[in-house]
């Protein structure tokens, strides 16, 4: 029988090598920019005009940076927990661009160990991940998994225990 539960969730989309690329030549043109407004403010003296046309580039580039989606995202997780495996889907994922569902597949038999964090809402599974963003060919496997888990996550963390049939260690009292 499987137990399932939605809860709200965070998803982590990270930059890939283009984006950091992207990212790096940015800041370094931004950081020319600023050396030669400074440089000509150094010739000719202090102006108003250019410290606030710094400030303003900053604040440009710091809201482009911030629109390129990387890091945490706030998501509905739907957590399915049966004896073979952990099923996770993340919905409403901003990914490159587009909103998609991330689907997770955990399974039991790969796992090696499962940790608790209570300061961090979170439970983090060690073993063979397998990661696929619907709509993409691509999988993805990871060595590990983090799943946070604000509400329920006392029943979620008897649900794995259950089915899986290991103990989940709690990091905190450590």
């Amino acid at each position: 029988m499987t137990e399932n539960f939605t809860i709200n969730s965070q998803y982590y989309v990270s930059k890939d090598n283009k984006e950091k690329r992207i990212e790096r030549f940015i800041k370094i043109t931004f950081a020319i920019y600023v050396l030669v407004i400074l440089f000509q403010m150094l010739m000719e003296g202090f102006s108003w005009y250019r410290v606030l046309v710094i400030l303003l580039s900053y604040v440009i580039l710091k809201n482009f940076i911030n629109r390129l989606d990387f890091g945490y995202q706030f998501s509905v997780l739907n957590l399915a927990i049966d004896k073979e495996s952990l099923n996770l889907i993340y919905s409403g994922v901003k990914y490159r661009d587009e909103v998609v569902d991330i689907n997770v597949k955990i399974n039991t038999n790969s796992i090696s160990h499962i940790e608790f964090s209570e300061k961090q809402n979170a439970i983090r599974v060690v073993g063979n991940v397998s990661e696929k963003i619907v709509g993409n060919q691509n999988e993805t496997s990871h060595n590990d998994w983090v799943i946070y888990v604000k509400d329920n996550a006392e029943d979620i963390r008897k649900a794995i225990e259950e089915k899986t049939g290991q103990n989940i260690v709690y990091v905190d009292s450590q």
